[in-house]
């Protein structure tokens, strides 16, 4: 049986490059942390690029500069580049922000910003960016190269301000950018020269933001880049979209191009909303890179595959189950760790033996959330079966295990300083924010706890497990559902009314701030006695101001002391009875984030020079930086 599956898996493996079903045969697939998807390829610094690894070797071959350490990825010379998405048609990268400093005698140091994407099929994305603004006494404008447009926003305040929610106006503010932009100019003034405003708001900044990933809070009117406590410049992520070629779809079919046409089989022609051209797109059903000529296969085909690997892995290592069992594998089933033919690690869910119907119902209700998840906090599912007796998903493997084998088994280190609890609390805040926010339409998890928080290769949080998730329509706050979950991190309330609300998440959160501040699992009454479980023991420690006494981690300094103090607060509120009561998950995680920033204000971060220099590219792509 197990060579049969060896042979059937070899004759079904498309030809790609190992592990990159989505570049062409024989073409580097990554650049560092980056992957590089076709079209696009990739130009080592120390090799010769092959032009076959790329649509078109002028404007779709990026440079991967082998010098920094992991080796950076760049649009054109001085861009750097952290993701490259096929579906959305999209590149990101990082850009560093306009700004202006001011003292008692006025301007002392500023930055403008100007960035070209050149010639190609690039433009700066008009439903993702924004001009952004922070100062109390800020006139930013914004025009592109041939000045055919201009805008701005003011930005104003009297007093300092903690940033946090939206740009109002007040501290912030944000205009959109015109559709076909390629080329961008910002620059700042000081209506009253900074006179009124310097000592609390010593810089103003101006840039391009993405509004999925911006959050008001990470900047505030105090931060200086020229601080010795800071020494670091703003940089904000931009988004780019791109289209493969500069032509209509019909024009693009025509027997008559001499371009040809750029999409593969089983694929459909996207024109742009955003300036001339189009992009290719998997057709309904089928899944893939729509750019190689095999690149959109039948979902089932495909995932198939994936099976098969999973079922050599489970026969070969029988005897030895138990190594591959995870616990805590969600509310329907368990997870396998596997390794696929061509070496990428996965996850594979496998349901609990119930009635195939209702699993069914249940694996369509996860895929239908999970496919739409797309964050960097947020586990990603890589492919499904629904054709097996048993359903299956398959997640990227997310290597080094859960939050709570990490709080109660206390095998590794990486916990025992107050900076990594903090930041993972604040990381998975964000994923829960993004969950209840930003999402479309947004989702209440329904089954937050430090088993369904992820770590991976650098311990950054991921959250998993959509098992329980409740899609959110329009207008609707709350939802009757049987009652689900993990008891000692349920939201009372919504074990009173049966209506699981995002606060419901909030208060589950909230349960996983005390596991990270106790280390005492939340149904614990070992440690503490006659008390029943640690949220009382917890709360009434906080009344009693004996918080120090409860905490399971070493403490710095006193001012990691007053950060922790500062959680504990935020554990509690998020711990009312009424969930009206609770703070959102957008507040939580602007909180967190601000105390993220208090905790690495201490950091040293040097730089060699006062302003960033970068040079023009000689592949037309360039942003040009200028003092005034």
């Amino acid at each position: 049986m197990l060579s049969f599956l060896l042979v059937f898996l070899s004759l079904t493996s498309p030809t790609t490059a190992k592990g990159s079903p989505d570049v062409v045969s024989g073409c580097a697939d990554k650049c560092g942390n980056v992957h590089v998807p076709y079209p696009f390829g990739i130009n080592i610094t120390s090799e010769i690029s092959d032009p076959r690894c790329a649509l078109n070797n002028s404007e779709f071959m990026f440079t991967c500069n082998s010098s920094y350490n992991p080796p950076q990825l760049f649009f054109g010379e001085n861009m750097p580049i952290h993701n490259i998405s096929v579906e959305e048609g999209t590149i990101s990268v990082r850009i560093d922000a306009a700004y202006n400093c001011y003292n008692n005698t006025g301007l002392i140091n500023n930055f403008r910003q100007s960035i070209g994407l050149g010639s190609g099929p690039f433009r700066f994305s008009d439903s993702r960016n924004k001009l952004t603004v922070v100062g109390c006494d800020t006139l930013a404008l914004m025009e592109d190269e041939a000045q055919s447009f201009g805008s701005g926003c003011v930005s104003l305040c009297g007093t300092n301000m903690t940033l946090q929610g939206s740009c109002s106006g007040f501290g912030c503010c944000q205009t959109p950018i015109p559709q076909s932009l390629k080329t961008l100019n910002i620059s700042l003034a000081s209506p009253r020269n900074h006179s009124r405003v310097w000592q609390f708001n010593p810089c103003e900044y101006a840039f391009l933001a993405d509004e999925r990933t911006y959050n008001v809070s990470e900047l505030q009117l105090s931060y200086n880049p020229f601080s010795p406590e800071t020494k670091r410049f703003v940089t904000s992520d931009v988004v780019i979209e791109w289209v493969v070629r500069e032509e209509t779809c019909d024009a693009a079919q025509s027997s008559s191009n001499p371009n040809g046409f750029a999409c593969g089989n089983n694929s459909n022609c996207l024109y742009s909303v955003n300036g001339q051209g189009y992009r290719c797109v998997c057709k309904d059903g089928f899944t893939g890179n729509p750019y190689l000529p095999q690149g959109c296969q039948v979902i089932g085909a495909i995932f198939s595959i994936m099976v098969i690997a999973f079922l050599i892995i489970i026969i070969y290592k029988r005897r030895r189950k138990e190594k591959n069992f995870l616990e805590n594998g969600g509310g329907f089933g368990y997870v396998y760790h596997g390794v696929l033919a061509d070496d990428t690690q996965i996850a594979v869910k496998k349901s609990k033996d119930l009635d195939k119907t209702r699993l069914n119902q249940e694996f369509q209700h996860e895929i239908g959330i999970v496919l739409q998840v797309n964050h960097k906090n947020v586990v990603k599912i890589i492919g499904l079966c629904l054709e097996t007796k048993v359903p299956l998903l398959v997640y990227e493997f997310i290597s080094n295990g859960t939050l709570f084998h990490h709080i109660h088994h206390k095998k590794y280190q990486i916990l025992a300083h107050w900076k990594n609890r903090l930041r993972i609390a604040a990381e998975t805040a964000l994923a829960l924010d993004y969950l209840h926010s930003l999402a479309d339409p947004p989702i209440i998890h329904g089954d937050v706890k430090s088993s369904n928080i992820l770590l991976d290769d650098s311990y950054t949080a991921k959250v998993s497990d959509f098992g329980d998730s409740m899609l959110i329509s329009p207008g609707q706050s709350d939802m009757a559902t049987k009652i689900q979950g993990t008891f000692g991190y349920l939201d009372p309330e919504y074990l009173m009314t049966g209506n699981l609300t995002e606060k419901s998440d909030v208060y589950s959160f909230g349960v996983v701030l005390v596991e990270l501040l106790t280390g005492e699992k939340p149904n614990s009454s070992e440690r503490f006695g006659d008390k029943s479980n640690i949220i009382q023991y917890f709360l009434s420690s906080l009344e009693n101001h004996d918080l120090h006494q409860i905490i399971c981690f070493n403490v710095a300094s006193e001012s990691e002391m007053e950060e922790i103090g500062v959680c504990a607060d935020l554990a509690k509120q998020c711990l009312r009875i009424s969930g009206m009561d609770r703070p959102t998950m957008k507040e939580v995680a602007e909180e967190l984030g601000r105390l993220r920033k208090l905790n690495q204000s201490s950091w040293k971060h040097s730089q060699n020079s006062q302003e960033t220099k970068y040079l023009m590219a000689e592949s037309s792509y360039s942003i040009e930086n200028g003092t005034s």
